[in-house]
This record gives C-alpha cells, sequence and structure tokens, in this order.
C-alpha cells in the first residue's frame, strides 16, 4: 500500500506537469501566429499554478508572457518578464519570433551592459538634457521600489540579485513541497486517508513559509546592494 501511494506521489505531478508543458508548446505556437491574447491566456495560468517544472520551460513562459504583454501595450509588465527571461537564461533572444521594433529595442537594452547603456544616450544641444532609450525609461518608472521580479517566489528574485545557488536552492525546494503536498490531497479526496490530509496541508504550509522567505530575502538583498 505504502508503495502504491508513493508511485502515485511522483505519477501526478509528471502528469500534470506534462499538459502544462502541452500548453507551453500551444501557447509557443499561438505567439508565433501573432495571436497574444490567446498565447497571454494559455502561459499565465502555468506560472500562477505552479505547473512548469524546468528552468527551460519557465524560461520559455515568461519570453512569450513579455512578448505578448509588450505587443499588447503593457510595456512596464513586459520588462519584468525580460528581466526574469534574463535571468534564467543569460543567452536568450527572440529570434524567431517576430515582433514590433519598441519591443525587440526593449528586449535588446537589456542585454547591454551598463557601460553600453550609457552610450546609447542621445544628448541634446540644451546642457543637462538626455533622451533615454525605451528599456531605461521603463526601468527609472520603478527605481523608488525593488523590481516585481523580486516578488516572484522560485528563486527569481535571488537569481536576479545574481545569488544563483541560493536560488536554485529555492526553485528545488518550493517546487518539491508544493508538488508533494497537492499530490497528497489529492489521494487523500480519492480515498479519505487523514494522514495523507495531514502530510499534504503540512507540505503546502512549509512551501508557502518558504515562498514568503524567498521573497523577503530578495527585496531585502536588493536593497541592500543599492
Amino acid at each position: 500500500m505504502k508503495r502504491a501511494l508513493m508511485l502515485l506521489l511522483l505519477l501526478i505531478p509528471a502528469s500534470s506537469f506534462a499538459k502544462g508543458t502541452t500548453d507551453l508548446d500551444k501557447a509557443y505556437v499561438e505567439l508565433l501566429a501573432s495571436h497574444y491574447k490567446e498565447a497571454l491566456e494559455l502561459t499565465q495560468p502555468l506560472l500562477d499554478n505552479l505547473t512548469l517544472n524546468t528552468i527551460e520551460e519557465i524560461s520559455l513562459a515568461h519570453k512569450i508572457l513579455g512578448v505578448a504583454k509588450c505587443e499588447e501595450g503593457l510595456e512596464e509588465a513586459s520588462l519584468s518578464h525580460f528581466e526574469t527571461l534574463k535571468t534564467f537564461s543569460p543567452n536568450a533572444d527572440l529570434r524567431g519570433i517576430q515582433t514590433s521594433q519598441r519591443c525587440q529595442q526593449i528586449f535588446d537594452e537589456l542585454a547591454l551592459p551598463k557601460s553600453n547603456k550609457k552610450k546609447s544616450k542621445s544628448v541634446a544641444t540644451l546642457p543637462n538634457t538626455t533622451t533615454e532609450t525605451p528599456a531605461q525609461a521603463l526601468q527609472n518608472q520603478a527605481k523608488h521600489k525593488a523590481p516585481a521580479s523580486r516578488y516572484v517566489p522560485f528563486g527569481v528574485g535571488q537569481f536576479k540579485n545574481g545569488e544563483r545557488k541560493k536560488g536554485l536552492g529555492f526553485l528545488i525546494g518550493q517546487t518539491v513541497l508544493y508538488s508533494a503536498g497537492i499530490s497528497a490531497l489529492m489521494i487523500h479526496a480519492s480515498d479519505e486517508n487523514k494522514a495523507l490530509r495531514d502530510v499534504g496541508i503540512g507540505m503546502l504550509a512549509t512551501g508557502g513559509f518558504v515562498s514568503i522567505w524567498g521573497i523577503i530575502d530578495a527585496v531585502s538583498t536588493y536593497k541592500e546592494n543599492q
């Protein structure tokens, strides 16, 4: 009996992740077809419901959301997704995706070193007057507060702060806790095993605690480095 329960704990999350991958592939096809609203509707729930399980899948999801939101006019929101994408996949690009010139420029600006960004400014004839690039303008709008990426669980804030080992720890820890907790509750619902219910609730509660801890750590580290 115990072996069967353990097998189910492993199989149930695997099946949900497989569905998530299928929906992610569909969303990417919609993005390539310039169906941005459909791509958003398919991709956003995958992140909200903790369906994605690998760095590659999470990176692709943020790429889809970044492009789709930018093309839908949500440029500040898209910048957060592009930043997260660059955190998980520093060499990521938008090749193969049809984007507007402005959205491509916003993405490209994130890949430039700070010294090159300064050189890319156009200096007007009037003193103390500069022209900001689109990415810089969006970044300056939120410079008084920690970026939205620091409030994302699963180690995103740590990755963005340059703490890759800590970020990987939060990513793996939260994924395991949430997946096992949900699986235990699903099994409890089918055979009313109270022990599994308690285990599932405990794991989800621990996962929530670790998520909050990770967000507080990321925001605190960001502010200390400013």
